[in-house]
């Protein structure tokens, strides 16, 4: 295990990678601990949108210390995340807005084409910003999509296998 994860809150003043995500793990550093960033802007939020935020970056602190930083499938990594920070920020009496857009989200794209989520990734998509998708009658960024899918992929998996961990 990591000997301590840092939380670094930051304040950027440029729009790039780090700009448009709302926090991220950094990996370990040469002392061997782990590292968490997230925008200051994190702490304007809902107490649950702070505390699913947090736990959901320590699920890949977790994942990445344990099973190596090389990630085949995003949509694992991802839904892994979610599902778990969800679920705990849930019991701990907090609700999180984005398991609501995510839900709301996949049902609008229900009969999409979801065959881009075997090779998604949300670091290609933040580089490019310029494909959309077709759901209905909206067109949307394959990113909340993606993050919408693999939450939605993670949680059936412990619904059909009953994988209640906690």
């Amino acid at each position: 295990a990591f000997r301590k994860l840092n939380i670094e809150f930051i304040n950027y003043d440029a729009v790039d990678f780090e700009e448009q995500t709302e926090a991220y793990f950094l990996g370990e550093d040469n002392n061997g601990e782990g590292r968490l960033r997230i925008k200051i802007t994190a702490l304007k939020k809902e107490k649950g949108e702070l505390i699913y935020t947090l736990l959901h970056e320590t699920v890949h602190a977790f994942n990445s210390k344990y099973f190596g930083d090389e990630v085949s499938n995003f949509w694992l990594e991802e839904g892994l995340a979610q599902f778990i920070g969800f679920k705990i920020t849930e019991e701990l009496g907090y609700t999180s807005g984005l398991k609501e857009q995510n839900e709301e989200l996949n049902i609008l794209c229900e009969n999409a084409d979801k065959s881009f989520i075997s090779l998604w990734s949300p670091n290609f998509y933040l580089k490019s910003n310029n494909e959309e998708i077709q759901c209905e009658d909206v067109l949307t960024s394959p990113i909340p999509l993606g993050y919408a899918h693999s939450y939605q992929i993670v949680k059936a998996l412990s619904e059909k296998y009953t994988l209640n961990i906690f």
